[in-house]
């Protein structure tokens, strides 16, 4: 079988983020981690193929990046494609995750993602395209790419395709309903009962596990640490000329305010939806304190960042929120930023 393997630009030995930007780019035979996946593989499967772009080039130019993608790909004659591992990188999970869907849903293409299940892109993604769980660091690589070989190998042996190996990938999170022969109330104090005298259970309704960020210690040389300033609460320009959403927000945006020493009712307005936005309105300082963070540098006590960073949390997607936060992070901790005042409606 021959085999198609995605990177992202750092995997492929192309750089770190001075090379996220980087377009698709093709290579004949298995580079970095695909050499190991290949060797893996024996007589069964062969990487015939390296297909690899930078994290950031999808979510900025989404409809360049499918087109050169799709012709890659249909360029390539691969019989499956294989993404990965990504590990809990969420921005390399992102793309893997859209390399895969374009493959399987337009070219027909069998398609495996491999991730930590931990990975913000699993919970957009894993309806869509098969997923084999990873460990979350690259310390878990040798484990990664043998699940995958494993995975592929099965693939091939298997008379229904992903369908007979649910075993061995993240659950897809698909509910359906079922009709029981005991009423609701009655299975769940079963349960309570089940739980109470410590017997073992399982719950019909599995609840989302949200991460539980502890912060970091902050590590500054000097007596100013820079600081940047972010917020959730739907912050933009007077008249929100880059149309961020007021709510289901997909996307963020920075402002410089390098020459400003107050946000102003008429250079700023607060757009998130669901509630009352008109006190932030007179005074956008109250939805994100630059005055006070301009007094507080004034005085020596800190350096701020150039910019502020705003988008809209109101009914907001966990994944998308996380693939958010990611990519903003990603920005301060390349301009040398310390610490963060991040604040909510």
């Amino acid at each position: 079988m021959k085999v198609l393997h995605y990177l992202n630009q750092f995997f492929a030995g192309q750089g770190g983020e001075e090379a996220a930007d980087q377009p698709p780019e093709y290579r004949e035979g298995p580079i970095g981690p695909g050499v190991r996946l290949d060797q893996l593989l024996g007589d069964q499967a062969q990487v015939v193929g390296t297909l690899f772009a930078g994290d950031n080039y999808f979510s900025n130019n989404p409809e360049t990046a499918s087109e050169e993608i799709e012709t890659f790909l249909q360029a390539s004659e691969a019989e499956i494609l294989v993404a990965g591992p990504a590990f809990n990188a969420g921005r390399y999970g992102m793309a893997c995750g859209e390399v895969c869907t374009l493959a399987t849903e337009r070219l027909g293409i069998p398609v495996l993602i491999a991730m930590s299940e931990n990975n913000p892109a699993v919970e957009l993604y894993r309806s869509k395209v098969p997923i084999l769980g990873t460990a979350d660091s690259t310390g878990g690589m040798g484990e990664g790419l043998s699940g995958m070989a494993s995975a592929i190998m099965a693939f091939v042996e298997a008379e229904d395709g992903w369908s007979d190996l649910s075993s061995l990938l993240i659950p897809k999170g698909i509910r359906l309903n079922e009709l029981s022969s005991t009423r609701g109330s009655t299975r769940a104090i079963d349960l309570l009962l089940s739980k109470i005298s410590g017997e073992s259970y399982s719950t019909e309704w599995p609840l989302p596990d949200y991460d539980i960020v502890q912060p970091s210690e902050m590590e500054s040389n000097n007596s100013q640490p820079v600081v940047a300033l972010v917020t959730e609460g739907g912050l933009v320009p007077q008249g929100n000329p880059e149309g961020l959403n007021s709510g289901r927000a997909d996307r963020w945006f920075s402002y410089s305010v390098e020459d400003i020493e107050s946000l102003e009712s008429d250079g700023f307005e607060v757009i998130h939806g669901g509630i009352d936005t008109s006190s932030s309105n007179q005074n956008p300082n109250r939805m994100l304190p630059l005055d006070v963070a301009l007094d507080k540098q004034s005085s020596g006590q800190i350096s701020l960042h150039e910019n502020i960073y705003s988008t809209t949390g109101n009914q907001g997607a966990i994944p998308t929120m996380r693939r958010i936060g990611d990519e903003i992070a990603a920005e301060l901790h390349n301009a040398g930023v310390q610490a963060v005042i991040a604040t909510s409606t």
